[in-house]
């Protein structure tokens, strides 16, 4: 009798542990393209995908501090460092854009403030730390991004 009630008391305890749920990761829900995007991205490389195979230029230090800010509220922030002729890097200094970013998820439109250039950018990849987009006025030089 002492067997079967250890036994009974076994199955029970291996059963309630069966049934708990588990916790996990994958029960996290996943970022937005939206929620992605809306970060300081800084350039890294330039992808030439017009040659087979591409070709990747690892861009300089000065270059790597180009960024662009995409804030929540659709403005695009953008500054553009350079060397220039006696190898001093200079930032073009900050540029604001109106954007926003297609149903999809895959093209970004945005346009200056005094509504005169208007750019669409595709994008190519997204994750929480890379970000890969292209210009379609300049659809072979991808352009990859770290946060």
């Amino acid at each position: 009798m002492k067997t079967l009630l250890k036994n009974y008391k076994l199955i029970i305890v291996l059963l309630l542990m069966v049934s708990l749920p588990s916790c996990s990761n994958d029960d996290d829900p996943e970022l937005t393209v939206s929620e992605l995007l809306s970060n300081k991205w800084f350039a890294e490389t330039i992808e030439d995908v017009s040659t087979t195979p591409s070709t990747i230029e690892i861009l300089d230090s000065c270059t790597q501090k180009s960024y662009y800010n995409f804030l929540i509220d659709g403005t695009l922030l953008t500054n553009i460092y350079t060397l220039d002729g006696d190898n001093n890097c200079v930032a073009s200094g900050t540029d604001a854009y109106n954007y926003i970013l297609s149903a999809d998820g895959k093209q970004i439109v945005a346009q200056d403030e005094d509504s005169i250039a208007t750019q669409i950018l595709v994008i190519d990849a997204i994750s929480t730390t890379n970000l890969t987009i292209y210009n379609t006025s300049t659809p072979n030089s991808k352009i990859n991004f770290k946060r």
